[in-house]
């Protein structure tokens, strides 16, 4: 199973649809390839397309996947700075549950993340965030 990456820097935030089929193996890969994207381009806003991902994902492996972000972004940069960034998640059921267990995990992580339902929603709220 493999998740393919479509990046693409936008003025204000970096862009990343994900598809193919969710695994926590995959998940996890992505989120590399996306940290590296992000510190590439100097982004500090991502928003993450989720709509065209399939599968589903159990709550310990959405658990393991946020646990394993917040980690991610607790270390530096490749360029040794520290990460700031702020992602939007935009995922419906079945990857992401009304609650958005992923979120609300990684946020007491100190990951400042959002799961919406639109794209709207959330290119809203990287409007609202600091850079």
């Amino acid at each position: 199973m493999a998740i393919d990456l479509d990046i693409q820097l936008k003025e204000e935030y970096l862009s990343v649809r994900m598809t193919g089929e969710w695994s926590l193996v995959a998940a996890c890969d992505a989120f590399k390839k996306m940290l590296d994207a992000a510190d590439g381009h100097g982004a500090t806003k991502i928003l993450v397309d989720c709509l065209q991902l399939q599968g589903r994902p159990s709550t310990l492996d959405i658990f393991h996947y946020a646990e394993f972000g917040a980690q991610e972004l607790a270390k530096p940069a490749k360029s040794g700075q520290r990460r700031y960034l702020h992602l939007a998640y935009i995922a419906t059921a079945p990857i992401a549950d009304k609650e958005h267990f992923g979120a609300l995990v990684a946020r007491n992580r100190g990951v400042d993340v959002i799961t919406v339902d639109t794209v709207a929603e959330g290119l809203e709220w990287l409007r609202d965030q600091s850079p």
